[in-house]
């Protein structure tokens, strides 16, 4: 609503957290642009697949791929110790675990935008098998994978820095009018009608089938969340 604000509130932040704010924001109004400006449940729906392929799929393969690349230069092998070698989901043939994830993030993109949520599961099935969602060839990402071990945020800070500042530039020549207008949410673990905890556990569930380690019941998770979204409140404060 009020850009010159934004911008002023982003200059008190932290380096880092400045990082992450501008990309948000980028992130946000690409989605709308891609949208055509008009975000409906089915554009919440489309996101959240999308932002399934990416983190859960995409990611992994790119991950394996740059390892592979890696072994194939160095002689040595990279999946030894406790480095397990990754599996991507695959919408082709799918486990439970995808459907729960469209459903609560399509539900809370579309609390975001302010668009009216669909809880019935039957009706969200029937909306997600109208769309016919297509997973997408996988090709190796051009951007490369760090591999790594520990922070190397030493060695980036000068590149991302002058990424910030493009990102700033191209957020202050946007028209802020003409953007759909979008609602923050405020975590509540409590409130199972806001599905926060849901999209937490399925989440979590997902990236630890990724990695084939044990799936975290949502008490367990909901338990979870409501000690560390404090702490990183009051370290955010401090």
């Amino acid at each position: 609503k009020d850009p010159m604000a934004f911008f002023e509130q982003l200059d008190t932040m932290e380096p880092g957290e400045q990082s992450r704010s501008l990309r948000m924001i980028k992130s946000f109004i690409d989605l709308q642009e891609e949208a055509g400006g008009n975000i409906d449940f089915k554009g919440c729906v489309r996101i959240a697949f999308n932002r399934m392929m990416k983190d859960f799929r995409n990611s992994i393969l790119d991950l394996c791929h740059s390892a592979d690349e890696m072994e194939k230069s160095s002689g040595k092998k990279f999946w030894t110790g406790t480095k397990r070698r990754p599996r991507p989901i695959d919408w082709n043939d799918p486990i439970p675990e995808l459907m729960e994830y469209l459903y609560s993030t399509s539900n809370l993109y579309a609390s975001i935008w302010q668009v009216e949520v669909v809880r019935s599961r039957e009706e969200f099935q029937k909306i997600v098998d109208e769309m016919k969602l297509e997973q997408h060839q996988w090709e190796p990402s051009n951007e490369k994978v760090d591999l790594s071990e520990g922070d190397n945020e030493d060695g980036e800070s000068g590149a991302a820095g002058e990424d910030d500042e493009k990102l700033k530039g191209d957020l202050y020549k946007v028209d802020a009018s003409k953007l759909q207008p979008a609602k923050p949410q405020e975590f509540e673990k409590d409130d199972d009608l806001n599905f926060h905890i849901d999209f937490l556990t399925v989440a979590t569930n997902l990236r630890s089938w990724n990695y084939d380690i044990k799936a975290s019941a949502r008490h367990t998770v909901k338990v979870t969340a409501g000690r560390i979204i404090p702490a990183l409140a009051t370290t955010t404060a401090m």
